[in-house]
Parts: structure tokens; sequence; C-alpha cells
């Protein structure tokens, strides 16, 4: 989707999701993954009951097409894979399974101080990491 639709669905989730919830927008919200900004994106939550519309299993079945179609596509030089959205985020939950969770050095402080008082460890598997390592992640 580009040119003026994507521009269009770009441009409402921003109104729905920063404007309407009080939360950031435009050039306000920061990529969540920068530890040392908040991202400021807002809470939107849409439900749609899917089988009032089609069957689940034909909905499945042409998501799966259109997961296809994008992920074939000619990549850009330098491009090695397409992703489709939340493609990136499942990734990194799986590999914060394995490996533990990285905090930014200021979050890992922030919750040694709050759980001192009541000797609460941070989460298990939690470590701090500087800007410099989640740059190179």
């Amino acid at each position: 989707m580009a040119g003026h639709k994507g521009y269009v669905v770009s441009f409402m989730m921003d109104v729905l999701a920063g404007v309407l919830t009080g939360s950031q927008f435009g050039g306000g919200v920061a990529d969540p993954r920068d530890p040392d900004r908040k991202s400021g994106g807002g809470p939107l939550r849409v439900t749609i009951d899917i089988a009032r519309m089609l069957p689940r299993s034909e909905f499945e079945s042409r998501l799966e097409r259109l997961i296809e179609q994008i992920k074939s596509v000619p990549k850009a030089t330098g491009v090695g894979e397409i992703f489709f959205p939340v493609e990136l985020e499942a990734r990194s939950s799986a590999l914060a399974a394995q490996q533990g969770i990285l905090l930014a050095g200021q979050t890992w402080q922030s919750l040694v101080k709050l759980g001192g008082p009541t000797d609460t460890p941070p989460p298990p598997g939690a470590r701090a990491v500087s800007a410099a390592q989640s740059e190179e992640s």
C-alpha cells in the first residue's frame, strides 16, 4: 500500500492512537527501542469480530497470501528480508525468552531503587544494557 492510501492509513492511525488518546503523535513519537526516550505511543485497541465478515479459515488463508506477496516483492539493494508488522517484535520476544531481557541503564537503576525497600529483585533474566550496546543489536 503506497501513495495516497498508505498516507491516509498512516495519518488516521496517528489521529486514533495519538491525537484521540492524548498521547504523542507525528514527530513526537520516538522509536520504542530507543533506551533514552519515552516512545510516547498511545494505547489504542480496535476489536473486530472476524466471523461477522468472513469465516476465520478464509481470513487466515487470505492473510497468509498477503504476507507471501509482501515478502516476495523485489528487495532494495542491501535489504535481506522484508518484514510484516509485529514480525520483528515476535522474534525479539522469542530471543528475550531465551537470553533474558535487556533494559536501558536508567530503567535498570529505577527497578533496583524501587525494589530496594521491599527486597524485591529485578525480573529474572533481566540485565542492564548501555545505549551503545542497544544500538549494536
